[in-house]
């Protein structure tokens, strides 16, 4: 099994090697249909950031670990399933977070979004201040700047309404993507079957509580694609866990750490997080995250780090330092050794 950290395409993953290697023709166009699919799919998520420059980055690297995760967790199971099953896994993987993309259209149908009026309803209702600054734009006595800065305010606290929710509900915007976008297209086409109503099950499912996914008359354990049994239920599990355990120091990579000036503490905490993971294990043993603190506990560690302190000039550390971290006039040494 390939590397995770050197996974760079579609092809190189598990999955899409085990796909590739079924005898049947329609897995093989299958195969060689989803290089341009993910390829596609990869561009569109480039705009997440945009509207989330502060959320950890959801870009063609963590759909390739998404994918290649997967493998690891199903292990010797992998060998048990179908083309078809692996070709959902594959594609849950790439599409399960194009909802976080907010287009133009996307973002006018949230103001007719039911759901979405109700759930800002509630936030305003728990956060007063957003009135307050109504108030005072409409304040006759209200100097220009302080309408200013209150109008500030209020943009910044729709902004984030808004994020929140599409963050919540991302799996139902990424069945509309799919809807919208692939509907129509013959790639996804199985034994005359189009595959897009089982993507969007299981886009959906990723933002859903888990008690959905235990219901077996929408999950289903035994759907037919031809004449091939696909188990819906099983593949939804498989990419939350997946998913989840796409945790690492990748997905929050020290260039952007620097450039990021983060107002959301949640982000802050999701960032550090991450950036605390130095490694991990995933087999039929064990799943296993191997934090900074573990390794810089360790005898080897402390070893290494007295040879560092004989070998490494100030000035070379402060150099290197600056290209990671972010250093002030009179940084720590704790920067210089990191």
């Amino acid at each position: 099994m390939t590397q995770i950290n050197e996974i760079v395409s579609i092809q190189d993953t598990t999955l899409w090697n085990k796909l590739n290697n079924f005898s049947e023709e329609s897995a093989k166009t299958l195969a060689r249909d989803l290089i341009a699919i993910c390829k596609d799919v990869s561009s569109y998520m480039k705009l997440v950031i945009k509207d989330f420059p502060e959320y950890t980055l959801h870009d063609e690297v963590h759909l390739l670990k998404v994918t290649e995760i997967m493998a690891l967790l199903l292990g010797e199971t992998l060998d048990k399933l179908n083309f078809i099953e692996i070709g959902l896994l594959i594609l849950s993987a790439f599409f399960h977070d194009t909802g976080m993309v907010i287009t133009k259209e996307r973002s006018d149908e949230l103001e007719s979004d039911s759901e979405y009026k109700i759930y800002r309803d509630t936030w305003l209702n728990n956060y007063q201040n957003y009135y307050e600054f109504k108030d005072i734009i409409n304040d006759s006595k209200t100097s220009v700047i302080e309408r200013i800065n209150a109008n500030n305010m209020i943009l910044e606290l729709d902004c984030e309404i808004r994020l929140n929710y599409i963050r919540k509900h991302h799996g139902k915007y990424s069945e509309k993507y799919i809807e919208k976008e692939y509907s129509n297209d013959k790639r996804l086409e199985i034994f005359n079957v189009n595959l897009k109503e089982y993507i969007t099950l299981l886009c959906k499912s990723h933002t859903e509580p888990l008690d959905k996914i235990a219901v077996r008359n929408i999950y289903k354990l035994d759907d037919v694609i031809g004449s091939l049994k696909v188990n819906i239920q099983f593949i939804a599990i498989i990419l939350r866990l997946s998913d989840i355990l796409d945790f690492d120091r990748d997905r929050t990579p020290d260039i952007l750490y620097k450039s990021i000036h983060f107002t959301n503490n949640v982000s802050i905490t999701e960032w550090e997080k991450h950036r605390s993971v130095l490694g991990r294990i995933i087999d039929k043993k064990q799943i296993k995250f191997i934090k900074g603190s573990d390794f810089q506990l360790s005898k080897n560690y402390l070893l290494d780090l007295m040879k560092l302190s004989t070998h490494v000039s100030v000035h070379d550390a402060m150099k290197s330092a600056s290209e990671v971290v972010k250093m002030g006039e009179n940084p720590k040494v704790g920067g210089l050794i990191y």
